[in-house]
């Protein structure tokens, strides 16, 4: 039935539409969906917490290879010397007291190193005591 010209069909609008009436209070469009809300937050932790990790990750392998890329000359260096020194006592009676000195534990124990794990003085003391 259509609209009289005044608008309105028994005693209403008959442009506003009549509200829907739901059988179910949770159907409502606009309302918290208060699981979809949990699931969101737990995949914004997880993400988080992922994120900070290969952030930690990285930086703890970029810092590790920077160490290595300046501790790796002495190290080769070091272990130069003692080969060259266990080669020359090689067959001779100090050699078994050399290879129990020269240890790789005994050459690169932190006192012989300073704050920044470079040699401490300019000569490893114990190389120096086979170097003569």
């Amino acid at each position: 039935m259509l609209c009289s010209r005044q608008g309105s069909q028994n005693g209403t609008c008959c442009k506003t539409p009549a509200p829907i009436e739901s059988s179910d209070d949770n159907e409502d469009v606009w309302g918290s969906d208060e699981e979809s809300i949990a699931v969101y937050a737990d995949l914004k932790r997880a993400h988080g917490k992922q994120g900070y990790l290969d952030g930690l990750v990285n930086q703890q392998e970029a810092s590790l290879q920077k160490g290595f890329d300046s501790g790796f000359p002495i190290g080769a260096d070091l272990g130069r010397d003692v080969g060259r020194i266990l080669a020359r006592l090689h067959g001779t009676p100090a050699f078994k007291e050399a290879v129990e000195a020269l240890n790789v534990s005994k050459v690169l124990d932190k006192k012989y190193f300073d704050d920044q794990l470079d040699l401490a003085h300019s000569n490893h003391p114990i190389i120096s005591s086979y170097d003569r």
